[in-house]
């Protein structure tokens, strides 16, 4: 795979940068995933104009097939950045392109944004979070707790850099920055 070319970002008028990130993709071949709305906070669903209030604790499954699509999940109040707050997708890929690849399932604390994949029958899911939020989720998944505080702070200038660079080129055919 060849490396995007660096970029100059600008972050928006209004405040911190939004990033899409990738969650499920097309190279995942998935042509449907499950969702778990938490039991705490209030979501939406918008869908072909309509909003529909999601109850706590519901399980959406969506498929390529489903005539509603694209779906945003929308959660109506900040959620806040902790431990099992936000929508969790099941059976997500983790290590994609690594020897150590699996599946689990993840908690996402931003809006979600299902489509499908206008090349093949596959679903994408992405989730729109703040720069920061990414920031600290993408520390937390890649060092590990007993890690001196230096090296996190190293990780995270060199992840706030990487992502500033390649943020708008990353992927640039897919509906997702990172």
């Amino acid at each position: 795979m060849e490396e995007a070319r660096p970029c100059n970002v600008e972050p928006p008028n209004d405040g911190e940068p939004v990033l899409r990130v990738g969650i499920v993709i097309s190279d995942d071949e998935r042509s449907q995933v499950t969702l778990e709305i938490p039991t705490s906070g209030c979501y939406e669903l918008i869908t072909s104009g309509h909003r529909m209030p999601l109850e706590p604790g519901q399980v959406l499954k969506v498929s390529y097939d489903d005539k509603s699509l694209p779906w945003t999940i929308y959660a109506k109040e900040d959620v806040p950045l902790a431990p099992r707050a936000g929508v969790e997708v099941k059976d997500v890929v983790a290590g994609r392109s690594f020897h150590w690849r699996k599946n689990i399932d993840v908690t996402l604390p931003g809006n979600i944004i299902v489509e499908r994949d206008k090349k093949e029958e596959r679903i994408i899911l992405s989730n729109d979070v703040l720069f920061e939020n990414y920031l600290a989720c993408l520390i937390a998944s890649e060092m590990n707790a007993s890690c001196p505080p230096a090296f996190v702070r190293a990780q995270a200038v060199a992840a706030r850099s990487w992502a500033f660079v390649f943020l708008r080129n990353k992927h640039p055919n897919e509906p997702f920055d990172v």
